[in-house]
């Protein structure tokens, strides 16, 4: 089971992005949530949740029920209940949200026997060990929270349906308070007069995936928000084999003792993450400098610990080295300069807690050849960038990466000082000051002219996907 970092950026980033557009706004009801940005609306639903507040998709859609939601919250708190968060509100609701989700020790990892990822409380449980649902187990000592991952095969709509119909049928106790198979995803709600259950799964080709999580009526009070949480969480991936869980033979009846190899432990939380590309087939991962800066220990996603080797905070370069890495798929450079008004890709793990922690894609222009400011190591293009992007490749048509992800101009800073919303102003080094960066620190690579040889942009991201990960800071 490989571990992405945990399900926020690290830092629940929204408090001064979601504060910002906040202080944008005139505090009116009417169409006041409208104007907010998505992933702000986002942000809003992801607090709610990690407060108890908020049982239902963070989608960003802000309707009736996330209203009803923060007013239960601005009643609880003190506040007038007019369904309007102002700034100190929203400032007030992220701390706790971030209270909440530290205390958990909430963190999203991919199961490969059940082919999704998901979010655990560790805090509270770690692996009991494999199900016969192609599967696995988690618990607390007490087995007062338990969740089982599963993955069942020959299924279809109609098979789905009288599944959902009759899977408790022989609990004893049990009763279903609802069931819902909508568009491929399955949700059951129920319990008995102890524990509640909560299932939710995805129908994927003939395969139901989900997870089964129980829990004891008494725990709601105080731990109920993580339902929430871990089914916001709940995506597919791909069915890996053998299991990524690395697991040893025990010593006493021959049982396997799996273990979960990057697991927070001691208290350690992930502090942030970002992304990196690989430029080398040793194991060199270039990222921005600001992802790993005041890092205690760094983890790429599917290949382990590295070290930072190096860091540029006037270029916001930063050279990583993964212990053991061995034939690793490597990006190529551009060894020409961009042209404007040119295709790109941008490629990262945006906003981790909202989209999930898989390789994200999209697409834009070069929109001019200085940065911000006129800053010629960088130029600026339109490809949609967000937090999470940092430090990753932005490719061209060829497959070639021409400069790397490195910042978004605040449009809510520039709304606020000049009353226009600045729109897809965001900004990426040039590859030839990674070129000369890397020659600099005698590593190698590759890179090519243009031969206006394009590709598929689904050609383009499948190359990409081999190189690019995921960078998390660990705390000091």
């Amino acid at each position: 089971m490989q571990f992405e970092a945990g399900s926020l950026t690290g830092k629940m980033m929204a408090g001064a992005a979601l504060v910002a557009a906040v202080t944008a706004v005139s505090p009116a009801y009417a169409g006041y949530y409208d104007t907010l940005p998505e992933e702000a609306r986002r942000n809003i639903q992801d607090y709610l949740v990690w407060t108890g507040h908020y049982d239902a998709p963070i989608d960003g859609s802000i309707g009736p029920q996330t209203v009803a939601a923060i007013r239960a919250w601005q009643e609880d708190n003190g506040y007038g209940s007019d369904g309007v968060l102002a700034v100190g509100e929203a400032e007030a609701m992220g701390e706790a949200a971030r209270s909440a989700y530290k205390t958990a020790q909430f963190t999203i990892g991919t199961d490969g026997d059940a082919g999704l990822t998901y979010g655990l409380p560790y805090s509270l449980v770690s692996v009991v060990g494999e199900n016969e649902w192609n599967g696995l187990n988690f618990a607390d000592p007490e087995k007062t929270l338990r969740i089982s991952s599963f993955r069942i095969a020959d299924m279809s709509t109609e098979k789905v349906e009288t599944f959902s119909e009759h899977v408790f049928e022989d609990v004893p106790g049990f009763e279903t308070s609802a069931v819902r198979f909508e568009n491929g995803v399955l949700t059951i709600r129920g319990g008995d007069s102890t524990e509640i259950l909560r299932m939710d799964a995805k129908l994927f080709g003939d395969q139901l995936r989900g997870i089964f999580v129980w829990m004891d009526r008494d725990l709601v009070g105080q731990n109920g928000h993580l339902l929430a949480a871990m089914t916001n969480s709940l995506d597919l991936a791909p069915v890996e084999t053998p299991s990524l869980f690395a697991s040893s033979p025990s010593n006493e009846d021959g049982m396997r003792a799996i273990s979960l190899p990057n697991a927070p432990s001691d208290g350690e939380f992930p502090n942030g993450s970002g992304t990196g590309f690989v430029v080398d087939t040793n194991g060199s991962i270039l990222t921005n400098a600001h992802v790993v800066a005041g890092c205690g220990r760094v983890e790429v996603t599917g290949l382990g610990e590295a070290q930072v080797m190096l860091e540029d905070d006037s270029l916001d370069l930063a050279l990583l080295k993964v212990n053991g890495a061995r034939e690793l798929k490597a990006a190529t450079l551009s060894s020409d300069e961009p042209m404007l008004g040119e295709d790109v890709f941008a490629f990262g793990y945006p906003l981790p807690q909202a989209l999930g922690s898989e390789l994200g894609f999209s697409r834009g222009s070069v929109s001019s050849m200085v940065g911000l400011r006129s800053e010629p190591t960088q130029f600026r293009m339109t490809a949609s960038v967000q937090p999470g992007n940092s430090g990753g490749p932005l490719v061209d048509e060829e497959g070639r990466v021409i400069g790397m992800v490195t910042a978004k101009l605040d449009a809510m800073a520039v709304a606020n000082a000049t009353g226009d919303i600045p729109q897809s102003m965001n900004f990426a080094i040039r590859s030839s000051v990674l070129r000369d960066w890397l020659k600099a620190q005698n590593i190698t690579f590759e890179a090519t002219d243009r031969h206006d040889e394009y590709k598929r942009a689904s050609a383009v991201a499948k190359d990409a996907a081999d190189y690019t990960h995921q960078v998390v800071c660990y705390e000091e």
